[in-house]
């Protein structure tokens, strides 16, 4: 029987350190031996990698990163007001939920007063998909659904078994995130203009932003070094 590789990521992994082991085995002084466990040249022929250069856009790259700190910034000052209507992505809900199997109540499918971002936040029971069924519940209404848990669920004693589970929504609220003008921004952050916070935002996150802008290059590079490599074969032990 022809094994192949785990899955795609495993590939993708196994062969970038496959042509990076040969690579360093070529480089280095014929005194060094590195021991990886196998002989990378049995599973690689490199090609012309001499030349690369990595070419990335740094300036959305910074972009990025300053906008994703803004927006957790500005997530932690929103606040939330309870509204009479049907519970939309976006929303905080509160609820309870009870699960039961052949009528017994099951303590890791129960709980009370919990929270979550509608769109954001996964159900606190895992692999049961009943977030979806939070959307359009006003506060107060009680919905209940019987679902049959996957053959692969992590509750392995409920896997593949009917659970009935009661949804009771105690609050639908909607967020309130703070608009960035220069008002708020000098109430929350001490900054006298929107230009200057984010210079300031820029400054606090220069060193995530030099990661994410080397992570890059080395991404770039190693896209066309596997393109110009040739991969024979893969370690036993990676195989399946």
């Amino acid at each position: 029987m022809r094994k192949v590789l785990k899955n795609k990521v495993v590939k993708y992994a196994v062969t970038a350190a496959m042509v990076m082991s040969v690579m360093m085995t070529t480089a280095c002084n014929s005194k060094i031996k590195v021991d990886y466990g196998y002989n990378p040249t049995d599973y690689v022929e490199l090609g012309d990698y001499k030349g690369i250069q990595a070419e990335v856009d740094v300036t959305a790259i910074t972009n990025q990163v300053i906008d994703d700190k803004i927006a957790e910034q500005l997530e932690s000052e929103t606040t939330y007001t309870d509204v009479n209507r049907e519970a939309q992505k976006g929303d905080k809900v509160t609820f309870g939920y009870t699960g039961t199997s052949g009528g017994l109540s099951i303590d890791d499918f129960t709980g009370s007063d919990y929270s979550m971002t509608l769109g954001k936040d996964a159900f606190p029971v895992a692999g049961t998909g009943l977030d979806e069924e939070l959307y359009g519940m006003v506060a107060g209404q009680t919905k209940v659904i019987t679902i049959t848990l996957p053959e692969n669920s992590k509750y392995s004693d409920y896997a593949g078994k009917r659970v009935v589970f009661e949804l009771t929504m105690s609050y639908v609220q909607q967020a309130n995130v703070p608009m960035l003008t220069d008002a708020f921004v000098k109430s929350a952050f001490n900054c006298e203009t929107v230009d200057s916070y984010k210079a300031h935002v820029k400054n606090d996150v220069s060193g995530t932003i030099e990661t994410k802008i080397t992570e890059a290059k080395n991404e770039a590079i190693l896209t066309q070094l596997l393109d110009k490599c040739k991969v024979t074969g893969y370690p036993e032990e990676f195989l399946a």
